[in-house]
């Protein structure tokens, strides 16, 4: 056994200031979700909305989520101990605390002659085509028999009205049922098409570099960019310009587990390993010029 993916603990600042080299804002980049707590019945900012609770005195706050589409914001190790519960308010605040701690000694370490009102800007936008991640026929016939069989037990017996969103389907259900309708619809979307048309923002602003996908990008795709990367510092912003769900591992897909599917995205390895060298391309192209 083996852990599925690592993580990047890295975090990366951009801090803004007036002409007075006085600060007006911080970009903060987590490869991380924003998510703590969970299941409540209320609204609420989450994270972010605690860490300018905690820092009023930050005029603005950019938080941009990296490549985290196989991570969470709690520690599935330990799994909850020697930690507050990182599904609870409390677990909110500590880990609000720790990202405010953080950024702020980044900030204290920036002298006067750091800071460059002149400096190189560049942005280009693609569109790419990545291949669509498809099932085989097998595979489709297996998932519309469970289809089916949902679909004609959920004719005889309604059980909306359990549910606030009034859903017709029981909660222990729902997993089952959402598996095989994204291998029956994904059967006959890939008769129409093969590939997915992707939005990519790349930006340069000195010697970094902020790259757009509009996936829920697991980090080793995210480690990739980074590691081969030409600017100094590489910023991934996913969830950009669209939502067109996870992209998941090799490694992940053989695990089977949640988010791996075609239920869960539109594109598969293939897809991520073409989006990392399209991606550097964009950045090498930032430079190049």
């Amino acid at each position: 056994m083996r852990i599925e993916g690592g993580a990047d603990t890295g975090a990366e600042y951009l801090i803004t200031y007036d002409v007075r080299k006085k600060m007006t804002g911080v970009l903060i980049n987590l490869a991380c979700p924003a998510q703590v707590i969970e299941n409540k019945r209320f609204i609420s900012a989450d994270l972010w909305g605690e860490v300018r609770r905690q820092w009023p005195e930050c005029p603005n706050i950019l938080p941009l989520c990296g490549a985290a589409g196989d991570i969470t914001m709690r520690d599935l190790v330990r799994g909850g101990r020697n930690e507050r519960d990182m599904t609870e308010i409390e677990g909110m605040e500590q880990q609000a605390g720790r990202i405010l701690r953080e950024s702020k000694y980044v900030i204290s370490t920036v002298k006067p002659e750091d800071i460059d009102f002149n400096f190189p800007f560049r942005h280009i936008t693609r569109v790419i085509s990545l291949p669509l991640m498809t099932v085989t026929k097998s595979a489709y016939r297996k998932a519309k028999a469970v289809y089916d069989t949902f679909e004609a037990e959920y004719a005889l017996n309604d059980f909306s009205a359990e549910y606030g969103d009034s859903i017709p389907l029981r909660m222990k259900d729902r997993t089952a049922y959402a598996a095989a309708t994204g291998i029956v619809n994904r059967y006959i979307l890939q008769n129409e098409k093969t590939t997915v048309e992707t939005e990519v923002h790349a930006v340069r602003l000195r010697d970094a570099v902020i790259v757009t996908n509009p996936f829920e990008l697991y980090q080793d795709y995210g480690m990739q960019i980074k590691a081969r990367s030409a600017a100094n510092q590489t910023i991934i912003a996913q969830l950009s310009c669209a939502s067109l769900g996870y992209l998941a591992t090799e490694l992940a897909i053989s695990g089977g587990s949640y988010s791996t599917g075609v239920s869960n995205g539109y594109c598969g390895p293939e897809g991520g390993y073409m989006l990392v060298e399209k991606t550097l391309g964009m950045i090498n192209a930032l430079y190049d010029a």
